[in-house]
C-alpha cells in the first residue's frame, strides 16, 4: 500500500496547523503557556498574540505538510524497496 505524498502532508500540515493556533488562543484567552516560551527555539514568532496565532496556524501548515510529505515518501521507499512493488 503506497501513501498519496501530497495527502498525507497536507494531512499532517492542517493538524499541526491546527493544534497550535488552538494552543495560542487558549493560551491567549486562559493566560497559561509557559510551553510556547519553551519552544521558542523551534518557532522563534510563536507567541500570544494575535499574530502569534496567525503564525501558528500558518507555520504550523507549512511543517506539518513538509514533515507529513517527507515521512510518506520515506514509507513508500521503504514500500518500494522491502517489498519489491
Amino acid at each position: 500500500m503506497k501513501l498519496r505524498v501530497r495527502a498525507f502532508g497536507l494531512t499532517v500540515g492542517v493538524l499541526l496547523g491546527l493544534a497550535l493556533c488552538l494552543g495560542t488562543i487558549y493560551s491567549v484567552v486562559f493566560g497559561v503557556g509557559r510551553t510556547y516560551y519553551d519552544y521558542a527555539w523551534v518557532l522563534p514568532f510563536l507567541g500570544r498574540n494575535i499574530f502569534g496565532i496567525v503564525y501558528g496556524l500558518v507555520g504550523g501548515l507549512i511543517e506539518g505538510f513538509l514533515i507529513g510529505a517527507f515521512f510518506a515518501w520515506l514509507y513508500n521507499r521503504f514500500c518500494t524497496i522491502l517489498y519489491k512493488t
